[in-house]
């Protein structure tokens, strides 16, 4: 349960590195 709320926060803040990038 802990991962499925860190990892959408994670990918989250990934998505907007690769769209800043």
């Amino acid at each position: 349960m802990v991962k499925q709320a860190i990892l959408p926060r994670v990918h989250g803040l990934a998505l907007k590195t690769t769209v800043a990038a």
